[in-house]
């Protein structure tokens, strides 16, 4: 580099590493202009050195920051892809700011219908409901995390049962939204609902025939 800069007179502006006198690998910016005589002769280079180990070592670590970040937003995505649960973020004013495919199969809402709609025109149709959603969200303000058996209701008006985990997204301390977690729990609800079912029945089966036995037959 310096070589061309004698040849073709245009200015240096470089950057390279050395190795300092105490073992360090130092970072050095190199600048110099081309002195000429009165004759446009090049007499020397002029210039200075200067040290940006400094400056290269927060460009390597806001590089390999945003490598990180990166990485963990293609996993974030992945998860939020492939999750069998509906995994749903909201702003601070509980609009939709993702809506991942579990969410799309279990409401009937496509991810264009719920993106910026807000929560309540998808899945609250009634003031209880609504009411409800309001509670929860101050429960996971309050304790940072919101547990609930609930209903929600599907695109086609039918109300579904659902778990739900509603936990407040906190950037640099500044509350931005909330991640919520839904679990279809319907098939769980019939399961209980038959067991109960023929729980009772046999109950009801077992006392006729505690009772036909305790009662003496009749003489034929």
């Amino acid at each position: 580099d310096h070589e061309r800069t004698r040849t073709t007179g245009q200015p240096l502006r470089t950057e390279y590493r050395l190795i300092a006198a105490d073992g360090r690998v130092i970072w050095i910016r190199d600048e110099a202009v081309v002195v000429t005589d009165e004759q446009g002769k090049p007499l020397t280079l002029q210039g200075f050195l200067l040290d940006i180990t400094e400056r290269k070592t927060a460009e390597q670590a806001l590089r390999e920051s945003e490598a990180e970040l990166s990485r963990q937003k293609a996993y974030y995505q992945e998860l939020l892809e492939l999750s069998p649960v509906a995994i749903v973020t909201l702003d601070i004013e509980e609009h939709v700011r993702s809506w991942n495919p579990a969410a799309e199969k279990l409401f009937g809402f496509e991810q264009g219908e719920a993106v910026g709609r807000a929560l309540d025109d998808r899945l609250f149709p009634t003031q209880a409901l609504r009411k409800e959603s309001r509670a929860v969200r101050r429960q996971a303000d309050e304790e940072g995390l919101a547990h609930v058996i609930a209903q929600r209701r599907r695109k086609d008006g039918a109300l579904v049962d659902v778990e739900i985990l509603t936990v407040p997204l906190v950037v640099d301390s500044e509350r931005t939204g909330y991640l919520v977690l839904y679990h279809d729990i319907t098939e769980l609800h019939r399961a209980r609902e038959e067991a109960e079912a023929a729980t009772q029945a046999k109950s009801a089966f077992l006392a006729r025939m505690s009772h036909e036995i305790r009662t003496p037959m009749n003489a034929v």
